[in-house]
């Protein structure tokens, strides 16, 4: 019974480490489209100036 709660829990341990990478992934993932929403807006706006 000892060894099946001691893989229980080296399976919860396996898969908190496993949602904590991809939790930092998609926050990556989101700093990065905000950075490139900035950027496009940036660049909508110069693009607005210089046509005037």
């Amino acid at each position: 019974m000892g060894r099946v709660l001691d893989h229980i829990v080296g399976q919860l341990h396996l898969l908190t480490l496993t949602v904590s990478v991809l939790e930092q992934r998609l926050t990556n993932t989101e700093d990065k489209l905000k950075e490139c929403i900035e950027d496009q807006q940036e660049m909508l706006r110069e693009n607005r100036t210089n046509k005037i």
